[in-house]
């Protein structure tokens, strides 16, 4: 029976590999055919997908036999044991949505994926994109292997309806203080106050938030590298933050995904929501105009001069990084990859989607007003928070992940949960680090 199921494994496993893994020359069309395989972080429901699959049947009118071939794969744990599985029999698919961690940069030293910036450069696109696009999935030396689709502003979005009926202005909001005072008022108004999941990656936004007022990415930068402790003053302070706010949390947050938090929050259960422009139809009308019942604020400061940076700086990104197999990277590849540079932020005027590429004056004008407004903010970005979720070795993520949401339950204190990060990275950093060949 064992030897059968282990047959019916590897069976599998090659034909999964057979499917996605054809080298360059075999990539290369058969009869005048070419499909580029792209395994995807979003859902087919995001408007820069549907943006991604017109721009596909455009390139092909003039590349017969071209087609591009989408396979959804929004798992993230479940994707990149895929990539992973893969990669050591040398096979990839053509693109494959991934985050920038260790294993990445293996694949970059390695030379399995495409070096972005040379291929930009290549094809005569060095500075097409937004600055974002080129940071934020840059590893800490610098180099980018990963090509962005969106850019990415993250708000709190909030309910005027409910605003008022707790007496609140959206201009009483400006420092974090003021944050939990609102809180308070919604609750006393009967109303639940801030929605919120257990979503490790989202839980760990929140556990970042005082740490980058107070340091920039500083702290994080450190705490990874076990140069500095979650138990100390800037890492008490978030997690005595986020005890502080836990009485205000939607009912039974902690069973809830991410997607359900927002689906909750824009059928009016919370008044309150953090949460990025990846899908900016989300709250805003394909006429531009904010939906009804619908505002959003940027992130608080601090005050009192503790902030190391401006108002103006918050979580801004380019979503999940597509990296390019390089076995793969053949001349119609990096063709289509040229015509999506060139035809995106038209593309993304008529999808409703925030692009990586940077647009012209006039086709800026060309967007529905609100867009306008996030690459407004978008570019008045000096300092973005790194996200936490990408930036610390899987047993760190773990114990900030359920950590965060242990402490929001009340179930440990604020020292435990420092004190619990602190050992994962002391037990775990150093050798998960050295293996990437960073941390030094």
């Amino acid at each position: 029976m064992k030897k059968s199921m282990l047959f019916v494994f590897a069976a599998l496993l090659a034909l999964s590999m057979t499917a996605c893994g054809k080298g360059k020359d075999a990539a290369a069309a058969q009869d005048g055919k070419r499909t580029i395989r792209f395994l995807c972080s979003s859902t087919e429901s995001e408007t820069w997908v549907g943006g991604l699959k017109e721009m596909a049947a455009n390139f092909a009118e003039s590349h017969p036999g071209f087609a591009l071939e989408i396979e959804i794969a929004n798992d993230q744990a479940a994707r990149s044991q895929k990539i992973k599985i893969l990669s050591a029999s040398d096979e990839y698919y053509d693109w494959f949505s991934t985050d920038r961690d260790p294993f990445m940069q293996g694949l970059a030293q390695k030379g399995d994926v495409v070096n972005v910036k040379q291929l930009l450069t290549e094809l005569g696109k060095a500075d097409a994109l937004y600055d974002i696009a080129y940071k934020f999935n840059a590893f800490d030396d610098g180099s980018l292997y990963f090509f962005s689709f969106v850019s990415v502003m993250e708000y709190f979005w909030f309910h005027p309806s409910q605003f008022e009926k707790a007496g609140i202005r959206k201009s009483d909001i400006v420092t974090f203080d003021d944050l939990t005072a609102a809180l308070v008022k919604l609750k006393n108004a009967g109303l639940q106050p801030l929605a919120f999941c257990n979503a490790e990656w989202y839980v760990q936004r929140y556990d970042a938030f005082i740490p980058f007022r107070l340091s920039g990415n500083n702290f994080i930068d450190q705490l990874k590298y076990n140069k500095i402790n979650m138990n100390s003053e800037t890492g008490l302070a978030a997690a005595g933050w986020l005890k502080e706010i836990s009485p205000y949390l939607s009912e039974g947050w902690a069973a809830d995904d991410h997607n359900a938090m927002l689906e909750s929050f824009l059928a009016g259960n919370s008044a309150i929501c953090y949460y990025g422009t990846w899908d900016p139809t989300n709250f805003i009308t394909r006429e531009g105009s904010l939906k009804n019942d619908i505002d959003y604020f940027m992130l608080p400061v601090l005050g009192g001069a503790r902030d190391k940076n401006l108002p103006t700086d918050a979580w801004c990104n380019s979503g999940t990084g597509v990296a390019f197999a390089t076995k793969h990277m053949d001349d119609i590849n990096k063709a289509f990859i040229q015509f999506i540079i060139e035809e995106m932020p038209q593309n993304a005027v008529k999808y409703l989607y925030l692009p990586s590429v940077k647009p012209t004056d006039a086709q800026v004008a060309s967007f529905p007003k609100g867009f306008q407004t996030i690459l407004s903010d978008i570019l008045a970005v000096d300092d973005f928070g790194t996200c936490w979720d990408i930036n610390v070795d899987p047993a760190t993520y773990e114990a900030l992940g359920k950590g965060t949401v242990n402490l929001m339950l009340g179930e440990i204190t604020p020292v435990q949960f420092c004190n619990n990060v602190d050992t994962a990275i002391d037990n775990n950093a150093e050798k998960y680090w050295a293996a990437a060949g960073s941390g030094s």
